[in-house]
């Protein structure tokens, strides 16, 4: 089951966010029934059960029914195992503007299409679209009230980065400043190697 802690963590993450974001909607995708293909680093320690995911997602939509105003729900996809990661197909910069993003990996590709639909719905008066070869995960993103951090990874290229500073400059929305998962992490070891050097002395 759902750790209750995650539970109550996600609700005081919220309740803090309403410090600096006006949190009137959330958008949320349903568990694919092939959710057990979803795409992996790593095999998973132990096999995935889709009903019991069904039912910790369920728990999670209702939860962000006790907090957000309106959430709006957005159907599963077979054909796309991961569509339940909605976060990585759309970046709501403020209440005038969304990105659609486009995914790293070819197989989420076609993840964007409904949700592109359903923040069009939501009366955003302007809605980009990343295009090739930009490509970009949500996840690598994140959006504060005063500037957006975008990191480079396996899934977001240079070009993704770079389309997004150039929408998000064009709205006049706030500045993006882009980094090197790898590079970040290169510089975190050196870090800790010269901690734990420090401790030896």
């Amino acid at each position: 089951d759902t750790p209750l802690y995650s539970l109550q963590s996600f609700k005081v993450v919220m309740q803090m966010q309403d410090r600096y974001f006006r949190v009137t909607h959330a958008l949320v995708r349903g568990l694919a029934g092939t959710f057990e293909d979803a795409l992996a680093l790593e095999p998973p320690p132990e096999p995935i059960i889709v009903t019991l995911a069904s039912e910790q997602h369920n728990q999670y939509t209702a939860l962000l029914r006790s907090l957000v105003p309106k959430v709006v729900e957005i159907s599963a996809d077979d054909s796309c195992p991961d569509c339940v990661f909605i976060e990585d197909t759309a970046l709501v910069i403020n209440d005038q503007h969304a990105i659609i993003t486009r995914p790293g990996a070819p197989s989420r590709q076609p993840e964007p299409g409904p949700v592109a639909t359903a923040l069009q719905s939501l009366g955003f008066p302007r809605v980009d679209y990343l295009q090739p070869p930009a490509t970009l995960d949500g996840g690598d993103v994140l959006i504060l009230p005063w500037a957006v951090l975008a990191a480079t990874s396996g899934r977001t290229n240079e070009e993704g980065l770079r389309q997004l500073q150039q929408l998000a400059q064009q709205a006049g929305g706030p500045p993006v400043y882009g980094f090197s998962v790898a590079e970040a992490a290169k510089a975190a070891a050196a870090a800790e190697a010269a901690a734990a050097a420090v401790l030896k002395q």
